[in-house]
């Protein structure tokens, strides 16, 4: 959804820049034939799919979006870059590393279920859900949003559902669905999320749902958490100092950060703003 300018080296262009984005468009302006390089060499790099993409040849991990539609939901397919769950075992404590692989297990041997991701915003949620759709490749993913109107409409849920024999739906950010406070105001909500992971609409496919909030798990409504309906309940906590400081090449203040604040400081090449603001005095402050 941006314009990029590349100058530089035909190398340069294609290692820096086509690495980057998932899909691209380009016009080439050249004086020289240095042109019929560039697109010889960017298009045995990249693979045109059927949708006349140009995507890059790595391993790719199919995933749908499925939004509400009057007469059913609208479902577009797209690919992600495949994410081993070891290529980012850095990015979480090894409490989160040891619940998803056992996460995974329990999933590989199960028809139905309900797993929890929860935690303070920026700690890697999202990352962790494409992991799990990596190490998970045989089932079909689906990302349903927005998640409440899903949520409200069982038979459009339901369809989602039957597109695949085996499938995993992603429902994000449903803090305030499943929240105790608000339990009484999203009743029936509540009971579609639970018939679908336990009750008759189970039977429907071989479906995981995952659902990811932001809230604090003991704010959680008791019946979600259920053992047998529940499958894991993954708490995605922010990193120690000393993991943090591991992944970042210049000393940084001593206290917890999310993967969030890491990832800017990497990107920055410098410590936080919110960490370097030096305290006024006097009659400054």
């Amino acid at each position: 959804n941006e314009n990029f300018a590349c100058y530089g080296k035909i190398e340069t262009v294609i290692d820096d820049f086509c690495p980057a984005v998932g899909c691209v468009s380009f016009t080439i302006v050249s004086d020289s034939d240095d042109y019929k390089t560039f697109l010889e060499t960017f298009l045995n790099n990249f693979v045109i799919d059927d949708r006349d993409t140009i995507f890059s040849n790595r391993d790719k991990i199919p995933i749908s979006f499925a939004f509400p539609g009057p007469n059913g939901p609208r479902i577009r397919s797209r690919t992600f870059v495949a994410l081993p769950l070891e290529s980012i075992l850095q990015n979480y404590i090894s409490e989160v590393i040891e619940n998803v692989n056992t996460t995974l297990a329990n999933i590989k041997s199960k028809s139905s279920g309900l797993v929890l991701l929860s935690g303070p915003v920026g700690t890697g949620k999202s990352y962790l859900i494409r992991a799990m759709l990596t190490e998970l490749r045989g089932r079909n993913g689906y990302i349903c949003s927005p998640p409440l109107k899903f949520l409200e409409d069982p038979g459009q849920l339901s369809q989602v559902v039957s597109e695949s024999s085996k499938s995993i739906v992603v429902l994000e950010d449903i803090g305030d669905i499943v929240s105790i406070d608000n339990v009484s105001s999203h009743v029936d909500v509540t009971s579609n999320l639970l018939n679908l992971t336990e009750g008759l609409m189970s039977l429907l496919a071989d479906c995981i749902i995952v659902v990811t909030f932001n809230h604090d798990i003991t704010k959680v409504d008791p019946a979600i958490l259920r053992s047998g309906r529940c499958l894991a309940n993954i708490e995605v906590s922010s990193l120690k100092y000393e993991q943090a400081k591991e992944l970042v090449d210049f000393q940084i203040p001593k206290r917890e950060y999310t993967l969030a604040e890491v990832y800017e400081m990497k990107r920055t090449g410098q410590q936080l703003e919110k960490d370097t603001e030096e305290k006024k005095i006097g009659f400054g402050r």
